[in-house]
C-alpha cells in the first residue's frame, strides 16, 4: 500500500517509542481491511454519489497534511528534528502527538462508513460497522474518541454535542477532541474538486444528481495558499464554466428524494458559502490554539470559457469571509453574469 505525506509523519512519529508501534500496525491495519472489504460498496448502496471511498479518504488525509506539516514532530533537512517523546503539554505547543495523530487519521478512515447504510444520517450508523471492530482493535478510551470524532463531521453543531470536553489526558498524554473534530470536519469539506467525480459520466447521470457532481466538475482545484507578509491562510477554489452552464437548470434530489431545479451558477455560490460557513464553525475551534493558522477566508477564481472550451471570456475573483457570502458575490458580480443570461449551448 502506498503510504501518503501525512501516514510517512506518523510512521516516523510511531519508531520513536516501541510503545507507539500498536497505533501504527491499527491504523494501517484498519485502512487495509477497510480499503479492500468496505469501502468499494459505498457506491453500491449510493449510486452516482460523489467518491466516499479510498479516494475520498486519502484526499482528506493530503489536505490533512497541507494544514498541519508545520506541526508534525518529523524529520526535515532544512528544520531541526525535535524528538516525539516529547509531548504537547499546553496549546502554546505547536507540534501535535503520536495520539493525536492516531486518533485523528483512524476518525478518517471511519467517518464515512455509515454510508453503507445509505446516505442519510450516515454519520450516525458509523457505529453499526465500528462497533464489530472496535473491541478488538482499540482501548475503551481510543475506540470512544475515534468514534465521536468520526461522528462529528456532519450536522449541525455537531462538534460541541457530540463531544462533551474540550481537552483530555491519556496515559499523561494531552490531546484535544474538539480540535481534533474541527481538522476532519474542515478537510472533508474542501475535497469537491473534480477528483472526487468521473468527468466522464457527468452526461450520464440520474437528472437527481447533476448539481452534486457539477458543483465539483467546475472545480479545477481546491487547495490553501498564504498571503502578504504575515502569511495568512486562505482556500482557493480555481474553477472553470462554459458560458452556457452558468444558467443552466440542474437536478438536485433531495434527502426524501425529491428532484428540484436549481441554476448552475447560484447552486455553485450557495454550495462554496456553504463550504465558508463550515469554515467559519470549524474555526471556533480551530483558533483556540493560536499557533494554528486557520484559513481566514475563502477566494473563488473561476473563468468563463466559450462553447469551445478554449476560449475564455471572462474572469471572476470573489472573496468569501466572516462578511462576504452568497448575496454579495451577486451584487458584486451582476454586470459580468448577466451577460451570459440566455445563452444556450451550440
Amino acid at each position: 500500500m502506498e503510504t501518503l505525506p501525512l501516514e510517512n509523519a506518523f510512521s516516523q512519529i510511531c519508531n520513536e517509542k516501541a510503545e507507539y508501534k500498536e497505533f501504527y500496525h491499527i491504523y494501517f491495519a484498519t485502512k487495509s481491511i477497510l480499503q479492500k472489504h468496505y469501502y468499494p460498496f459505498i457506491k453500491d448502496a449510493n449510486p452516482y454519489y460523489t467518491d466516499h471511498g479510498i479516494g475520498h479518504i486519502n484526499r482528506i488525509l493530503n489536505r490533512l497534511y497541507s494544514l498541519l506539516k508545520d506541526h508534525l514532530l518529523i524529520k526535515e533537512e532544512t528544520t531541526p528534528y525535535p524528538s516525539a517523546s516529547i509531548m504537547r503539554d499546553d496549546r502554546a505547543s505547536k507540534m501535535l502527538n503520536v495520539y493525536e495523530l492516531y486518533l485523528l487519521m483512524c476518525s478518517v478512515l471511519w467517518h464515512d462508513i455509515g454510508n453503507l447504510y445509505k446516505r442519510s444520517h450516515h454519520e450516525k450508523n458509523i457505529n453499526r460497522y465500528f462497533e464489530k471492530a472496535k473491541n478488538f482493535l482499540h482501548d475503551e478510551n481510543s475506540s470512544e474518541w475515534i468514534e465521536k470524532i468520526a461522528e462529528a463531521h456532519s450536522g449541525s453543531n455537531t462538534i460541541e454535542t457530540i463531544i462533551d470536553v474540550e481537552s483530555k489526558y491519556e496515559k499523561g498524554i494531552p490531546y484535544y477532541p474538539r480540535f481534533l473534530a474541527a481538522l476532519l470536519r474542515f478537510s472533508d469539506e474542501l475535497d469537491e474538486d473534480k477528483e472526487r467525480i468521473g468527468e466522464k459520466l457527468y452526461k450520464e447521470l440520474p437528472l437527481g444528481k447533476k448539481a452534486y457532481w457539477f458543483f465539483c466538475k467546475c472545480n479545477d482545484s481546491i487547495h490553501l495558499e498564504e498571503e502578504g507578509d504575515f502569511k495568512i491562510i486562505k482556500v482557493v477554489f480555481e474553477s472553470k464554466m462554459l458560458k452556457h452552464e452558468l444558467f443552466q437548470k440542474l437536478g438536485k434530489e433531495s434527502s426524501t428524494g425529491s428532484v428540484e431545479e436549481v441554476v448552475g451558477i447560484e447552486e455553485y455560490s450557495r454550495r462554496i458559502n456553504k463550504i465558508n460557513d463550515e469554515r467559519k464553525y470549524c474555526s471556533l475551534y480551530l483558533n483556540k490554539f493560536h499557533y494554528f493558522k486557520v484559513p481566514v477566508k475563502i477566494e473563488l477564481r473561476l473563468s468563463i470559457y466559450d462553447v469551445d472550451n478554449k476560449t475564455c471570456l471572462d474572469h471572476i475573483t470573489f472573496v468569501y469571509d466572516d462578511t462576504n457570502g452568497y448575496n454579495e458575490f451577486f451584487k458584486i458580480n451582476n454586470n459580468i453574469l448577466e451577460k451570459y443570461r440566455g445563452q444556450d449551448a451550440i
